[in-house]
């Protein structure tokens, strides 16, 4: 594979039974690449029915595949298919893209270059499966001239010829079959001859295992660890044909079971010997076939047979360990046992009867905590900024005499004096307005609606001479009701 500036060296490498894993980094993001058989020569069923994909014809013009995105499940708009290279089909749904096709031994290869991080938002299960190394079948998009002409390849009948291929996309279909599936040679997997050459013979793929399994080292050797080591080393091995599932781990192996994915034949069981040493390296030992093997055990409750032969449950009287505790805990409304609970309080041993009562000791707890917390919540006086303040006073002294009655009486009375000059003032300017304007200029709810100082610049371009000086707490509007004589010179007389 060629690299560029962009990339790095492939050190961060997964190899698998099906497929290597590769990391790229291509446009400053971090991509996983596989190989990919994107269809091979033979007849296939897509959409348009059983076709004939002639080597010829996929050999034509193999670069005319490289940068074709790659999606998970063909899209789709309103129910019907559509191409991948539109706008709202790439932001949202293409996952990466297919470079370095060629073709070679009747199938046309490639590499699938999956943006990780686009992977993890529009399909964790596809990347499931990369990451696992699992058989992923795939499907292509692609436009073509198709011949109307039946026949046969290999034996397998075809309607139509498939010419001039115009690639449109790859789709991943994860937990699905492709037009041409795994077992045809096609998926994300290596390039190998067709057909599930790894799922139909388990004794290779457990010998691959085994040696996965011997490079194995754990941090912490424990049981959960291990179980999850394990079970992910299964995971490995699936195929399109086959499951593994682990049942059990003891302390020196585990046993696991093998589905096969089709027909009704019954799991079948293996056993595996492994070890840890004092470094954290675990070792895996021999593999051999077993049996899943019920066993039936005594029951606690002793059972006597009588004379007749016919079984009944001896009435053995079982006292409790400690009634006191049983009896706490059956008047507990919080445990909600009651009455019906008391038999089985009664066989439960006194350390489950204290983790019991621990566990309702806590709730208490909790529950005292919540209701202080409302009380103190409840009991809280509201708090109240600035702002709030002004906005509250505002809404509830809107009325004057509110105002005025959170007054001391003497201010009351100053107040009330003032606002009674004032409404005088402006009834002054009102009424002057209304005897001097011309008619029908202003309207009563206009004049009354004025702020005092707009009132008074009316007043100063109404006509005629006036004098509104507003001289005095009692001063009318004078209006030309007295003429001054003018001052004259000695000698000289007014005409």
């Amino acid at each position: 594979m060629k690299q560029n500036k962009n990339q790095f060296s492939r050190t961060d490498k997964i190899q698998s039974n099906n497929y290597q894993t590769e990391t790229e980094m291509h446009n400053g993001r971090k991509h996983i690449v596989v190989p990919v058989v994107m269809l091979v020569e033979g007849v296939h069923h897509g959409s348009m029915g059983p076709l004939f994909h002639s080597a010829a014809e996929l050999s034509h013009f193999p670069a005319s595949w490289n940068g074709i995105p790659i999606v998970v499940q063909h899209p789709q708009e309103d129910g019907q298919s559509v191409s991948a290279n539109s706008p709202s089909i790439i932001e949202t749904e293409v996952v990466g893209r297919v470079y370095n096709t060629n073709f070679s031994d009747g199938k046309l290869k490639a590499e699938a270059w999956l943006d990780e991080e686009n992977m993890v938002k529009i399909s964790p299960e596809a990347l499931h499966y990369i990451r696992q190394g699992r058989p992923l079948d795939v499907s292509v998009g692609v436009f073509s001239d198709d011949e109307p002409t039946e026949g046969e390849w290999n034996g397998e009948a075809y309607t139509a010829i498939s010419h001039n291929h115009r690639p449109d996309h790859l789709a991943l279909l994860p937990g699905q079959q492709g037009a041409c599936s795994w077992a045809d040679g096609c998926g994300v997997r290596a390039n190998q001859e067709g057909g599930d050459a790894m799922g139909d013979k388990i004794e290779i793929a457990r010998k691959d295992y085994l040696v996965m399994l011997k490079s194995l080292s754990l941090y912490e050797v424990g049981t959960q660890q291990i179980s999850q080591t394990i079970q992910q080393q299964l995971d490995s091995l699936d195929s399109a044909s086959q499951m593994h599932f682990l049942e059990e781990v003891y302390k020196k192996y585990f046993v696991y079971r093998v589905h096969p994915t089709e027909g009704i034949e019954p799991p079948k069981y293996w056993k595996q010997a492994y070890s840890a040493d004092k470094d954290g390296v675990v070792e895996f030992g021999e593999t051999n076939p077993v049996i899943k093997k019920v066993e039936y055990v005594p029951q606690t409750n002793t059972m006597k047979r009588t004379k007749g032969g016919t079984d009944i449950m001896a009435n053995e009287d079982k006292k409790p360990c400690c009634p006191e505790k049983v009896e706490l805990l059956v008047q507990s409304d919080a445990l909600g046992l009651g009455e019906d609970g008391r038999k089985w309080l009664e066989d439960q041993s006194e350390k489950t009867l204290d983790n019991l009562s621990a566990g309702l000791a806590a709730m208490a707890r909790i529950d005292a905590v919540e209701l202080e917390l409302k009380e103190a919540k409840k009991e809280a006086p509201p708090q109240m900024n600035k702002e709030e303040a002004v906005r509250v006073l505002k809404e509830q002294l809107s009325d004057p005499e509110q105002f005025l009655a959170l007054l001391p009486a003497d201010q009351q009375a100053q107040m009330r004096h003032g606002m009674q000059l004032f409404k005088d003032h402006r009834k002054r300017l009102v009424d002057y307005i209304k005897a001097n304007a011309p008619k029908d200029v202003y309207t009563d709810e206009e004049l009354n609606t004025m702020e005092s100082p707009d009132l008074e610049k009316l007043i100063k371009v109404i006509p005629g001479k006036r004098d509104f000086s507003m001289k005095g707490a009692g001063a009318d509007v004078q209006n030309n009701v007295a003429v001054v004589a003018p001052l004259l010179p000695p000698g000289v007389e007014a005409a």
